[in-house]
């Protein structure tokens, strides 16, 4: 699916073609970067925690294009905070 790089919309089209419904991607920034300037997130699940921590990390999404992607609500779980 790719030789420098994967061809993440070649690798989605190929899980489709096999019967996937749903596709988790797990990753860090870079990797939600690719898919989303990719256009393939159609849901988004976060978790955060009551509790930050410092250092040079880069944020949720690294390297995604300019286009802003909103997003709906769907659903909210808590636990204990």
């Amino acid at each position: 699916m790719g030789t420098a790089e994967v061809d993440l919309a070649a690798v989605a089209g190929q899980l489709a073609a096999e019967g996937a419904d749903v596709v988790v991607a797990e990753g860090g920034p870079s990797l939600n970067g690719a898919v989303s300037d990719a256009d393939l997130v159609d849901e988004l699940c976060l978790t955060i925690s009551p509790r930050t921590a410092g250092g040079t990390s880069t944020r949720l999404i690294a390297g995604a294009d300019a286009r802003r992607r909103d997003y709906e609500l769907v659903s909210l779980l808590t636990e204990d905070d």
